[in-house]
Formats: structure tokens, C-alpha cells, sequence
């Protein structure tokens, strides 16, 4: 795809540095907003890192991103909050990996 750009591995770049200043992140998410019509970093989970909850704060917004029947809605509701006290904003969420147990005619009769 033309105009892409991929780098993979957040945690593990200067956004996933623990010494990384807050104000550092901010400063290297505007530089890429500049070059960027969209910059999206895909986090690991607030559970196994703090990425996400230090580029809360520096972003434009997060989207939640949980997996059906598998993520419980308290730790979604958990993980919603825990953006919001640090200083994010959500965006919404999205929902992955939905399996329709009913066959379709009765979804769309309901």
C-alpha cells in the first residue's frame, strides 16, 4: 500500500522505554503526527505492560481493543479506566473473534 509505513514492537522501542520521559513521548508522537496523516500504536495489554497507559496521556485517543468470550467486561471496564486516570481519552472499543452461535435467519428475524 502506498504512503505506509509499519514499524512493529512498541514495547520494546523508545515508547517502551520505562526511561523514556513522558514529555519524550510527547515529542516523538507530534514529530510523527507531522510526517503522518494517522499514527496508530497497537499496545500490548495494560496487564502485561505499561506502554499504553504511558502514551495515554500523549495521544489524540485509545481504542480498546477486547476479544469476545474471552475478555471479561470488568477487566475491560478496568483497563477503560485505568486510560482514563492516566490521562487518556477512549475513543471506543472494538470487539474481535464474535462467533454467531444462532444460525443467521433467526439474527435476522430478531
Amino acid at each position: 500500500m502506498p504512503r505506509l509505513d509499519v514499524t512493529v514492537d512498541a514495547a520494546g522501542s523508545t515508547l517502551g522505554r520505562m526511561r523514556t520521559e513522558v514529555g519524550e513521548l510527547g515529542v516523538l508522537i507530534e514529530g510523527l503526527a507531522s510526517r503522518y496523516d494517522f499514527v496508530i500504536v497497537d499496545a500490548p495489554a495494560t496487564r502485561n505492560s505499561f506502554v499504553a497507559l504511558r502514551l495515554a496521556p500523549v495521544v489524540d485517543g485509545s481504542i480498546l481493543v477486547v476479544r469476545a468470550e474471552h475478555t471479561r467486561a470488568p477487566v475491560a471496564s478496568h483497563t477503560r479506566d485505568q486510560i482514563l486516570d492516566a490521562g487518556g481519552d477512549m475513543l471506543g472499543a472494538v470487539v474481535t473473534g464474535r462467533r454467531f452461535h444462532i444460525p443467521r435467519a433467526i439474527y435476522r428475524w430478531l
